[in-house]
């Protein structure tokens, strides 16, 4: 599922008026882990999400257009289980084609989570081989969940602007 707000640019804003007008804003806070709190006022220009019932994990994509002309890309990784944590990676940057940018170069595999009960001195090479192949496999799943999102995204994004 994919929203796309109307996008205008600061350039078309001010050749059609004399005084530029602000677009209008909310008070937004990103939380985010290991950084403080990403705040801002602007407004979401496109959100995409990737859940589906069946699947443990989803992603959704945010982007939003601060009053400075600046934009905020927010990917958020929401898990079914309430034992997985959930998490948000945002960041700010000073074009739309950054912001873009930052979205399709996004590396899901850092977001597979890999089991701790691992004892790699007491496992036998099968094992650890196993092991080996499940977390590829996961890191897969994992990206491909995620491209396909992006996908979605950039083509509602591109027909939008």
């Amino acid at each position: 599922m994919t929203m796309i707000a109307e996008l205008t640019t600061y350039e078309a804003q001010e050749q059609a008026q004399a005084t530029p007008v602000r677009p209008s804003a909310d008070l937004h806070c990103i939380k985010r882990k290991g950084a403080r709190p990403l705040r801002f006022d602007g407004t979401e220009l496109a959100m995409s999400m990737s859940f589906v019932p069946e699947f443990p994990y989803w992603y959704e994509i945010n982007m939003y257009r601060t009053t400075d002309y600046r934009y905020v890309v927010a990917i958020r990784l929401f898990h079914q289980s309430s034992e997985s944590v959930d998490t948000v990676v945002a960041s700010e940057h000073d074009s739309v084609d950054a912001a873009v940018q930052f979205i399709m170069t996004y590396d899901a595999a850092q977001d597979v989570q890999v089991p701790l009960h691992l004892d790699t001195m007491a496992e036998n090479p099968a094992s650890l081989a196993a092991a080996s192949l499940d977390i590829m496999s996961r890191i897969h799943e994992m990206r491909m969940h995620y491209r396909n999102l992006v996908g979605e995204f950039l083509y509602e994004f591109e027909a939008a602007t």
